[in-house]
This record gives structure tokens, sequence and C-alpha cells, in this order.
């Protein structure tokens, strides 16, 4: 008799709809070209890429150029967190974010400290939310990146992200300001909730494919077109330059594919 196993902790990682290792396949087995090269094996495969990032920015809302591929949730947030405050501390040195975030969050601002910016850990209530007005309250002239995890991965706490990124929207145009900018670690979120960027009022987003059904190791940050970040590896022209290094493509493709299932 084949013993029955009963999974409980898809929020660390998800198995892999057949789907998405189905799209994926080809890639693994036949289209093996470096999509950065300029010959007929590297086309195919920078094509393919181009089809899954259009995906993606679809279904996201946003377009195809400010889809950065990663290689997970860690790194799409150390890059929003760190790229972002190291490229524009000369536009202030506070930063906003909540005690319960992932540790991916937490310790990327630790680091920042430790480089002379100033962090705000708001308390979250009983029931582990953050409000759009702790959030004003704590704003200051200084204030450059807000960084509040969309859903908990521990406890499943959902923010009211959409009120808060409207919140802070609202201070911007009334000080004439283009700061705070606002990211979301929004790694839990997909096939339960809205990725909509816009109605979510979000600059930057993070998403990890092994949460939704997807393949491990790869991952993506949304950056609001215009936003500077300043990378955390170097030595490419890929993804902007801003996370070079040759792409995980069949990674990708399952990603994209899984976000479409979702």
């Amino acid at each position: 008799m084949k013993e029955l196993s009963v999974y409980l902790d898809h929020a660390a990682a998800t198995p892999m709809d057949g789907r998405v290792f189905a799209a994926m396949e080809p890639i693994l087995k036949n289209d093996y070209g470096n999509p950065s090269s300029f010959h007929g094996k590297g086309k195919e495969v920078s094509d393919a890429l181009q089809e899954a990032r259009d995906s993606i920015a679809d279904i996201l809302g946003v377009r195809s150029d400010e889809i950065i591929f990663t290689s997970g949730g860690t790194e799409s947030d150390n890059l929003a967190i760190l790229g972002f405050a190291r490229k524009n501390k000369d536009k202030g040195m506070h930063i906003i974010s909540c005690k319960t975030e992932h540790e991916a969050v937490l310790e990327s601002l630790e680091q920042l400290e430790k480089e002379g910016f100033e962090v705000t850990l708001l308390d979250p209530d009983r029931e582990g939310r953050v409000s759009a007005e702790q959030v004003e309250k704590a704003l200051r002239e200084d204030t450059i990146l807000v960084t509040l995890m969309y859903a908990n991965n521990e406890i499943g706490t959902i923010h009211p992200i959409a009120e808060i990124g409207n919140a802070i929207e609202k201070v911007k145009k009334e000080s004439n300001n283009n700061l705070p900018i606002f990211h979301t670690d929004a790694c839990q979120a997909p096939g339960s909730l809205s990725l909509n960027v816009a109605s979510l009022h979000v600059d930057m987003m993070t998403l990890n494919g092994s949460k939704m059904y997807g393949p491990k190791g790869v991952g993506l940050l949304y950056v609001r077109r215009g936003l500077k970040l300043q990378p955390l590896v170097f030595g490419g022209s890929q993804e902007r330059s801003v996370r070079p290094g040759t792409e995980n493509a069949a990674g990708i493709i399952g990603m994209a594919e899984a976000l479409k299932i979702d």
C-alpha cells in the first residue's frame, strides 16, 4: 500500500505544477543557447525570455522593461532595498518598514543602518497588521523608502497595501515630492491576491517562483520606470545592467507560466 504524504508547508515552497514543467522542458532539453549571444541558438532563448517578460508584464499591468529577473525573492528584496537606498541616499536617509518583515528585508535594513541610514520599524496590531495612518505618521521629509510585506509568510496577515500606497501618493502630491518610494514583498500573494501594480499603488514589487507552483531559484523585481537602483553584482549588461549575469531562462519561463495559471 502506497504511503500517504501530507504536505503543509506551501508558504515555504510549493510543488511544481506539471504545466510549468512542460513549459520549461524545451529550454532544459534543447534551447541551450546564451540569450545574450547573437547567433541563432542564442536568439531562440532571447525571444523566449522576451515572451515570458511580456506575459508577466501583462499580468502585473506594467511595461516589460520594468521587470528585472533575479534568483529569487531574497535577492529581489535586497536589490530593491539596498539598491534604491544606496543609489538615492543624497535625497534622504530614512526608511520605514515593519517588525514582522521577512529576514531578507530586515537584514537588508540592518546593513543600511550600519551605513548610516535610519530605520523606523512599525509595531503591528494584535492581528499583525500596520495601517495607512501608522505609515503616514512615521513619514518624514527625509523618508526615501517604505517597504512592507503584502502577505506574511508565517501568520498569513495581509497588510492593506493599496490603502497604504494610496496614502503615500497623496502625501507626495501634497508635498510636491516624488519620495518616498513604496516597495512590497508580494511573494505570498500569487493565486490569492491581486498583483495589479496600479491598483496597489506600489513602485517596486518582489515575486518568487517557488511560492506559486513554479520553479525554485528564480524571482523578479518590478521597478517603476525612472527609478534608479545601484547593482549588487557587476559584470554584464543583462537586465539593464542592474542585475547582470546569464538569465535562468528555464526558470523565468516556468515562473511566467505559473503566473498565467494562477
